[in-house]
């Protein structure tokens, strides 16, 4: 019988991003290429949900990532305030439709909802997709 010893190694270090980028100009004497305008010190953190959601409601401009970001974040469900829900679920829907990228994000997540894969789309959103659908229905009839 063979028997196998388990190897035990040390933690890995904790890096902020700043310090890997520093130590890789170190090995490897590389320098990112990056628009003079962004330096990696001044980036600014990711904007919090709050944010990108007053911005949904303002008609302001909200970047591609955090439209996904946004989504991926209203699929919690918020029972406290179930009508705040469906209030952001009616701006993204209203928004998606002077943007091509998130129409096409959530007619995409919307497939998938219809396809089995509940966890695609936040409820209120399917929500909202319907009661809109069904006003054009009866719109046309």
């Amino acid at each position: 019988m063979i028997q196998i010893k388990k190897l035990k190694l040390p933690p890995l270090p904790q890096c902020e991003a700043t310090e890997l980028t520093r130590i890789s100009q170190k090995i490897y004497d590389f320098s990112p290429i990056l628009p003079p305008h962004i330096l990696l010190e001044k980036t600014p953190p990711p904007r919090q949900i709050d944010e990108i959601l007053a911005d949904i409601e303002g008609d302001r401009t909200v970047t591609l990532l955090e439209w996904v970001y946004c989504l991926q974040s209203t699929k919690q469900p918020n029972r406290q305030h179930p009508n705040e829900c469906l209030q952001m679920a009616t701006a993204i829907w209203r928004s998606a439709q002077n943007d091509g990228k998130l129409k096409r994000l959530l007619e995409w997540r919307l497939r998938l909802y219809d396809r089995g894969l509940k966890e695609a789309i936040a409820p209120s959103l399917v929500k909202v997709a319907t009661i809109e659908w069904e006003k054009r229905e009866e719109f046309n009839e």
